[in-house]
């Protein structure tokens, strides 16, 4: 499991830290309340998260995180991958050349941005899903998606309590 950390500074989206190697929801709950234990977290799950049952007693992924005081944002559905990406690139890089992405280069991030320099697309254009690449670079886009102006699917607070 890997989670991009990001912070947002105007309109811009800074990655300063990530996450990986925890094995499920609770497991990642409790790592980032301890690296981050006085700190407001927003975090953006995907569609499904409010759905999938975990192995923590029939807990929701939604239910666990707010359990830990964090406002968690959902997708109403998950995007299209063809539109998370182009969203994704769009913050790298718009067509008038404005960039919104910025990357803090750390031990914690090198695997996040070792993502961006090496993970593959296929001839259809959809990222090939058998490499340790894959997880990081979802981690990144699926966490930076609503920010761009190319969203379609905008996120909703989770006001289930």
């Amino acid at each position: 499991m890997a989670c991009a950390v990001w912070v947002i500074r105007g309109k811009e989206l800074h990655l300063v830290d990530g996450f990986n190697g925890d094995f499920d929801t609770e497991a990642l709950m409790k790592s980032i309340q301890a690296r981050y234990p006085n700190h407001k977290c927003i975090v953006h799950a995907d569609a499904s998260g409010s759905a999938r049952k975990t192995s923590s007693g029939g807990k929701t992924d939604v239910t666990i995180t707010e359990s830990y005081g964090y406002k968690v944002y959902n997708l109403k559905g998950n995007p299209l991958v063809q539109d998370r990406i182009n969203s994704f690139n769009s913050l790298i890089k718009s067509a008038s050349g404005v960039r919104k992405l910025f990357f803090v280069q750390n031990k914690r991030t090198k695997p996040f941005i070792e993502a961006l320099e090496r993970h593959t697309f296929g001839d259809n254009g959809q990222p090939i899903k058998d490499h340790k690449y894959d997880d990081f670079y979802d981690a990144l886009s699926y966490g930076a998606y609503p920010y761009s102006p190319l969203t379609a699917i905008k996120p909703v607070q989770n006001t289930r309590r």
